[in-house]
C-alpha cells in the first residue's frame, strides 16, 4: 500500500481596507482557492484538485488570519502559484501571503506557534494602555492550550516594555 505524499501552506490572509473582520469558514476558503486554481489551470487544475480529496483547508483561524491548506505533493506548486491571485473570499477583499511550506502538520503547527510569539512583541506593543494590555494577555492566555509556557512569556514580554 502507498501512501499518499501531501503538502500543507500555512498563509496568512491580510484584508483589504476592512477594519472588521468577517466570518470566514474554511468552505469558502476551499471555494476561493479552487476558482483561482480554475481559473490560471483550467480544467487540468480542477481535476488535479478533485482527483482525491486533498486540497483542503485543514486549519482556519479568525482571530490571527491563519490558513493552512493541505493539497497533494504532485500538485503543490500548482496550488502555490493560485494562492497570491485569490483576491477575494466570498465578498471580502482579501490576499493570501504565504508563509511556511511543510510536509507534516506538527511542523506546521510548531510553525504557527514560533510565528505567534514572534507576533507577540508587536501585539503588545499595539496596546494603548493596561486595560487592553489585560485583555491581551488573557485572550492569549485562553487560546493556548499549554498556558504554563504562555504566562511565562507573557510576563517576560511585559517586564522587558
Amino acid at each position: 500500500m502507498v501512501r499518499f505524499k501531501n503538502r500543507y501552506i500555512v498563509c496568512k490572509l491580510e484584508f483589504g481596507c476592512r477594519v472588521t473582520l468577517p466570518d470566514l469558514t474554511q468552505d469558502a476558503v476551499y471555494r476561493a482557492i479552487a476558482t483561482e486554481l480554475q481559473v490560471l489551470h483550467g480544467d487540468y487544475g480542477t481535476a488535479c484538485a478533485r482527483k482525491y480529496p486533498n486540497l483542503t483547508v485543514q486549519y482556519l483561524n479568525p482571530s490571527t488570519n491563519l490558513v493552512m491548506v493541505r493539497c497533494s505533493r504532485d500538485q503543490c506548486k500548482q496550488i502555490q502559484s493560485c494562492l497570491p491571485f485569490v483576491k477575494k473570499i466570498g465578498e471580502v477583499d482579501v490576499f493570501l501571503h504565504t508563509l511556511h511550506l511543510a510536509g507534516t502538520i506538527r511542523s506546521c503547527m510548531k510553525f504557527i506557534v514560533r510565528y505567534h510569539k514572534s507576533q507577540l512583541p508587536l501585539l503588545m506593543s499595539e496596546c494603548r494602555n493596561p486595560v487592553e494590555r489585560k485583555k491581551v494577555q488573557e485572550m492569549l492566555t485562553d487560546s493556548c492550550a499549554d498556558s504554563g509556557r504562555t504566562l511565562g512569556l507573557l510576563e517576560r514580554s511585559t517586564t522587558s516594555q
